[in-house]
């Protein structure tokens, strides 16, 4: 007589992978079979992460962060025997400086976004997802066609956004300067 074996398998979408606990039981009688329980946790809810901090380094004071940071690290023993004591007060005394001369945060609206450039994006993505599904030659002429009338439109938006900065600027060389840079 012939031993069939059959393997027990268990699938799961990544929605509910994180929520599923997998136990083998105990073995079940003279069998050599194991079963294994699946259940599922409603109550877990997956650590949100922080968002990384972003850093303005185009509005950092780098003369006051070289400054800071000579400051800071001057006091660091260098010559210790622990090295990860050194690391930990290196790191939290640039960071240190750092916060003290690096605005922090990214700009979340952009300047003269309008509501005709997010709809020409819109069309890029279609288009972008209808090359993919069909892969024919006529998806590939539109989003080409797309991409090229948002470009225009982008390059629109930046030109009309500088007109508007140098008209507010004050006629003064030195502000001139500044933002023509």
């Amino acid at each position: 007589m012939e031993k069939y074996i059959t393997p027990d398998l268990a699938f799961a979408t990544s929605d509910i992978a994180l929520k599923l606990n997998r136990t083998v039981m105990d073995q079940l009688g003279d069998s050599d079979h194991k079963p294994v329980k699946l259940s599922l946790n409603l109550k877990y809810s997956p650590q949100v992460q922080k968002p990384i901090p972003r850093w303005n380094y185009k509005r950092a004071d780098w003369i006051q962060f070289a400054r800071l940071s000579d400051i800071y690290c001057e006091s660091i023993n260098t010559h210790q025997k622990k090295i990860k004591n050194m690391t930990d007060r290196l790191n939290t005394s640039i960071l240190r400086a750092a916060r003290e001369s690096i605005p922090r945060g990214a700009r979340r609206d952009y300047k003269s976004w309008s509501e005709e450039v997010q709809n020409v994006e819109q069309k890029v993505s279609q288009a972008r997802e209808r090359l993919e599904t069909e892969q024919s030659i006529d998806s590939h002429i539109a989003l080409k066609a797309a991409s090229a009338k948002y470009r225009r439109a982008e390059q629109s938006r930046k030109l009309h956004g500088r007109d508007e900065e140098i008209r507010h600027l004050n006629m003064d060389k030195v502000e001139l300067k500044k933002h023509s840079r």
